[in-house]
């Protein structure tokens, strides 16, 4: 793989891979999570409609979008900075352990869970591959041009990313549904829903709005 392509797709793999990896999630994250509310006990607190009917579509879809957009953004600053950016390697740190907990959370249903089918195949590759080429020490493709000694010391990558940087990363899904859902919970307050999501959501009773 060329050099410059090799950079590219360090960075604006990650969003890629997460775009795709989060497609399932899109298509299966609302009958994944009707099964799991169900069985949360009922002194604990969820919105309405939520236990019987599970997470409705808007605020998978809102949630996803969400995550999305701070994706999108470590990916074009791991770009700017040939990913030297701590910002992109604590997202890519974070991704990987994304992938590794849909796993967990599989073994420990003993069953399919919403984003499991494309993290062994997709996420966590995607994320082994570029933590090799970080641990090169220079930005995937450019090793060559550091050992014609055309990179100086402080261009050179940082260590390890620090383990708060990649918790916090990893806490974005929980923190982007509970962001989604304040917003959704204003938008329906204010009379306004999105006609396209009419049809996903329930009222009390069961049925369709």
């Amino acid at each position: 793989m060329r050099p410059g392509r090799r950079l590219t797709v360090a960075t604006a793999g990650l969003f890629v891979s997460w775009l795709l990896h989060d497609l399932e999630e899109v298509a299966t994250m609302r009958a994944g999570s009707a099964e799991l509310l169900a069985r949360v006990p009922e002194r604990v607190p969820l919105p309405e409609g939520w236990r019987e009917h599970g997470m409705p579509q808007e605020q998978v879809v809102t949630a996803v979008g969400l995550v999305g957009a701070v994706m999108a953004a470590a990916s074009a600053d791991g770009y700017r900075t040939a990913v030297r950016s701590g910002f992109y390697r604590a997202a890519l740190v974070g991704y990987g352990l994304h992938g590794f907990g849909h796993l967990a959370g599989s073994a420990a249903r003993r069953g399919y869970t919403s984003g499991a089918a494309t993290s062994p195949v997709l996420v966590i590759p995607f994320w082994l591959w570029a933590e090799r080429a970080l641990r090169a020490g220079q930005p995937p493709g450019t090793r060559h041009v550091a050992e014609a000694g055309q990179v100086p010391e402080t261009e050179r990558l940082p260590g390890r990313v620090p383990l708060p940087a990649a918790l916090l990363m990893l806490s974005l899904v929980p923190a982007a549904h509970l962001v989604a859902h304040q917003l959704l919970r204003r938008v329906h307050q204010a009379g306004v829903v999105p006609s396209g999501w009419r049809n996903s959501r329930r009222l009390p009773n069961g049925s369709a709005e």
